[in-house]
């Protein structure tokens, strides 16, 4: 008697096929699940990227917000040593005010040395022409309160313009990405 082969041929063919279909969709999954994953790796760099840029960018504006403030500070004492300059020199040095006056003037002279020292602390990149040009032009004030002269106005303008400058080229800077 003949047997028939075919039920269990078709049904090993199932089976088989059934095997590799199995195999494919879990080779397919495992694909899936790799491509998931260096998506998700790649998304989180992507997010680490963003946030180092951001904590660079907004550490970048303190930094520059900290030194509007020392500039802005040393200006000011340089208008307050000119009048104590001044005022010294007007005849009156040898009173009690007049010496008062000197003292005063002494101390901020003394406290805008110190500032002056926290701005080259803070502009400190050595290829920045125009920063090493405004740290110039610092320099050059204090040199006249060591003389106990006070400083030009024409020259305080100047200070004061290349200042404006150096925080609009910086601004430039931090924001030449966006948009």
């Amino acid at each position: 008697m003949a047997t028939d082969w075919t039920p269990y041929i078709t049904g090993g063919v199932s089976l088989v096929g059934a095997w590799l279909s199995f195999l494919g969709a879990r080779k397919g999954a495992k694909i899936q699940i790799e491509a998931a994953e260096k998506s998700i790796k790649k998304d989180v760099d992507i997010a680490k990227m963003n946030i180092k840029e951001r904590l660079v960018a907004e550490n970048e504006v303190n930094w520059d917000n900290e030194l509007k403030k020392l500039i802005s500070k040393f200006i000011h004492q340089c208008f307050d040593i000119n009048n104590g300059i001044k005022e010294a020199k007007s005849g009156t040095k040898h009173t009690k005010d007049g010496l008062n006056e000197i003292k005063r003037t002494l101390k901020i002279i003394s406290e805008a040395s110190e500032t002056m020292t926290e701005i080259r602390l803070h502009i400190f990149d050595s290829s920045d022409s125009l920063g090493n040009l405004l740290l110039d032009k610092f320099v050059e004030a204090i040199q006249h309160f060591q003389k106990m002269e006070p400083i030009p106005g024409g020259e305080l303008a100047e200070l004061t313009e290349l200042s404006r400058n150096y925080f609009e080229k910086k601004w430039k800077e931090l924001t030449k990405d966006i948009n």
